[in-house]
Protein backbone atom coordinates (compact mmCIF):
# COMPACT_ATOMS: atom_id res chain seq x y z
CA UNK A 1 0.00 0.00 0.00
CA UNK A 2 2.53 2.43 0.84
CA UNK A 3 4.78 1.92 -1.95
CA UNK A 4 1.50 1.94 -4.56
CA UNK A 5 0.41 5.75 -2.26
CA UNK A 6 4.53 6.47 -3.00
CA UNK A 7 4.63 5.73 -6.86
CA UNK A 8 0.83 8.19 -6.52
CA UNK A 9 3.02 10.88 -5.95
CA UNK A 10 5.56 10.05 -8.63
CA UNK A 11 8.19 8.76 -5.54
CA UNK A 12 9.88 5.52 -6.06
CA UNK A 13 10.97 3.28 -2.98
CA UNK A 14 11.91 0.08 -2.11
CA UNK A 15 10.38 -2.62 -0.03
CA UNK A 16 13.03 -1.61 2.77
CA UNK A 17 11.67 1.81 2.82
CA UNK A 18 8.43 1.32 2.37
CA UNK A 19 8.73 -1.11 5.67
CA UNK A 20 10.74 1.28 7.67
CA UNK A 21 7.56 3.90 6.81
CA UNK A 22 5.41 1.33 7.73
CA UNK A 23 6.95 0.49 11.13
CA UNK A 24 7.01 4.42 12.03
CA UNK A 25 3.51 4.82 10.95
CA UNK A 26 1.94 2.35 13.06
CA UNK A 27 4.42 2.90 15.91
CA UNK A 28 1.88 6.39 16.75
CA UNK A 29 -0.93 3.57 16.97
CA UNK A 30 0.26 0.70 19.36
CA UNK A 31 -1.28 1.94 22.62
CA UNK A 32 -4.81 2.08 20.77
CA UNK A 33 -4.35 -1.23 19.07
CA UNK A 34 -3.23 -2.97 22.21
CA UNK A 35 -6.28 -2.11 24.22
CA UNK A 36 -8.26 -2.71 21.21
CA UNK A 37 -6.73 -6.54 22.02
CA UNK A 38 -7.94 -6.81 25.49
CA UNK A 39 -11.49 -5.58 24.49
CA UNK A 40 -11.21 -8.35 21.58
CA UNK A 41 -11.55 -11.18 24.53
CA UNK A 42 -15.05 -10.30 24.53
CA UNK A 43 -17.33 -12.64 22.79
CA UNK A 44 -18.90 -11.77 19.50
CA UNK A 45 -18.56 -7.75 20.30
CA UNK A 46 -14.82 -7.83 20.49
CA UNK A 47 -14.11 -9.60 17.12
CA UNK A 48 -16.16 -6.42 15.93
CA UNK A 49 -14.31 -3.98 17.78
CA UNK A 50 -11.29 -5.77 16.43
CA UNK A 51 -12.00 -5.70 12.57
CA UNK A 52 -13.10 -2.16 12.64
CA UNK A 53 -9.69 -1.28 14.45
CA UNK A 54 -7.79 -3.30 11.47
CA UNK A 55 -9.59 -1.12 9.31
CA UNK A 56 -9.44 2.02 11.28
CA UNK A 57 -5.32 1.45 11.35
CA UNK A 58 -5.15 0.69 7.94
CA UNK A 59 -6.66 3.84 7.02
CA UNK A 60 -4.81 5.80 8.96
CA UNK A 61 -1.50 4.59 7.85
CA UNK A 62 -2.98 4.85 4.68
CA UNK A 63 -3.40 8.72 5.42
CA UNK A 64 -0.46 8.83 6.89
CA UNK A 65 1.42 8.03 4.02
CA UNK A 66 -0.05 10.18 1.84
CA UNK A 67 0.08 13.26 3.83
CA UNK A 68 4.00 12.14 4.13
CA UNK A 69 4.52 11.87 0.25
CA UNK A 70 2.59 15.17 -0.30
CA UNK A 71 5.01 16.88 2.27
CA UNK A 72 8.10 15.29 0.08
CA UNK A 73 6.63 16.64 -2.97
CA UNK A 74 6.44 19.88 -2.09
CA UNK A 75 9.17 19.87 -0.28
CA UNK A 76 11.15 18.95 -3.35
CA UNK A 77 9.73 21.12 -6.03
CA UNK A 78 10.25 24.36 -3.71
CA UNK A 79 14.17 23.27 -4.17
Amino acid sequence: MIMSIAAEHGVSISKGIAADLLLTFTATMVGRTASQFLVGWIPVAGNIINASTAASVTEVIGWAANAYFEKTEIASKSN
